[in-house]
């Protein structure tokens, strides 16, 4: 196995004025050819690099940073187009901007320093082309699942090609459906939840 560039993304989160709760994510990395889900059972005990600013940052569309002077109780407007935040509204946009902003990467999520859930929270980055495409595709119809950041493509109506088994997969035992890839990651289909369209 090669050795890939594994990220420890730590969520901490304060609650602000008018009880509204703001996340921060704080970034360290370290490269590895270790297997990602041995790694994340370990993640607290490993010797991950910090940079020296090791925040992460978004910057700020108009209407956000509208929204941010608003939610600030700002009247002079210290928010302004283009603004640099360490500020995230919701952990899912938090997880989206670290996904867009390091898509070759595997990604652990972290809240207060403690691992919540290796299936939500643990992102073996998969590039699409690297994997085998059977030529069909699907169509979305009523999709049941749960994870906002790895199923943000997956919506009513949208159609998708379908990939053949991940070899992390291939024995285990799984319900009827098919493969297609979501955020950085496969995702398992179930019948019910697609039509096939060709």
């Amino acid at each position: 196995m090669e050795k890939r560039t594994i990220l420890k993304i730590n969520i901490t989160s304060y609650i602000g004025s008018i009880s509204a709760e703001h996340y921060y994510g704080s970034i360290s990395r370290m490269e590895s050819d270790e297997d990602l889900y041995v790694i994340a059972k370990n993640i607290r005990v490993l010797d991950f690099k910090s940079e020296a600013d090791n925040k992460l940052y978004r910057v700020l569309g108009a209407e956000e940073a509208v929204y941010l002077n608003k939610k600030d109780g700002s009247k002079r407007g210290r928010w302004h187009e283009g603004d640099s935040t360490e500020r995230f509204n919701e952990v899912n946009e938090l997880k989206l901007h670290v996904f867009k902003t390091y898509p070759n990467c595997d990604v652990v999520f972290l809240r207060h320093d403690y691992l919540e859930s290796i299936d939500m929270d643990v992102h073996q980055m998969i590039k699409s082309d690297s994997l085998d495409k059977t030529g069909k595709k699907i169509k979305i119809v009523k999709f049941g699942g749960f994870n906002p950041t790895v199923f943000a493509n997956l919506i009513n109506g949208s159609e998708h090609e379908i990939i053949e088994t991940p070899e992390r997969y291939k024995y285990e035992e799984l319900m009827e459906g098919y493969w297609v890839m979501g955020i950085g990651e496969p995702v398992l289909i179930l019948l019910e939840e697609c039509k096939l369209i060709n």
